[in-house]
């Protein structure tokens, strides 16, 4: 399905019609007058609204090892909130993460926990390493079955 033409107010000040979002979006004064609407569901890889940042991501984890699942720039970033979901077989968990550093120490709280289909033994830590914090995950238990997280992330700028 095609995507309508955007309309905007142009350098001459009147509404125009663009057809090439491309060429829209590097020649345009910035102001849209209407959305892009599309049937297809957008894909991206992070956004960034002013002082805060939107990412996501799937990870494999090796269960008995500790995994770096995420980081971030301890320069740049003071906290970060995680919407985390794990899966084991049909064992599932999801809970919300939040991370808070001082560029010495990096301290991890999770919340609203629930789990379905039994327990996956997992834990969720950070720490600074270097210019960066780590967020990482260990599942700690015999279950040989491959385990996954997806996560949401919001970071808030210093």
């Amino acid at each position: 399905m095609a995507i309508p033409p955007i309309r905007s107010h142009g350098d001459s000040g009147h509404l125009q019609d663009h057809n090439n979002i491309t060429s829209t979006l590097d020649t345009h004064d910035g102001y849209l007058n209407q959305g892009v609407r599309t049937t297809d569901i957008p894909t991206f890889g992070g956004i960034k609204f002013g002082q805060v940042q939107y990412t996501s991501a799937i990870v494999n984890i090796s269960n008995n090892l500790s995994t770096t699942i995420d980081s971030f720039s301890a320069s740049a970033y003071r906290s970060a909130e995680y919407h985390v979901q794990l899966s084991q077989g049909s064992k599932y968990a999801t809970a919300k993460v939040t991370v808070l550093h001082d560029n010495t120490n990096a301290g991890v709280s999770e919340y609203g926990k629930v789990e379905m289909g039994g327990n996956i033994p997992y834990v969720l830590s950070a720490d600074v390493s270097g210019p960066n914090i780590l967020f990482s995950c260990i599942i700690s238990d015999g279950d040989v079955t491959p385990s996954t997280i997806k996560f949401f992330r919001t970071i808030i700028n210093l």
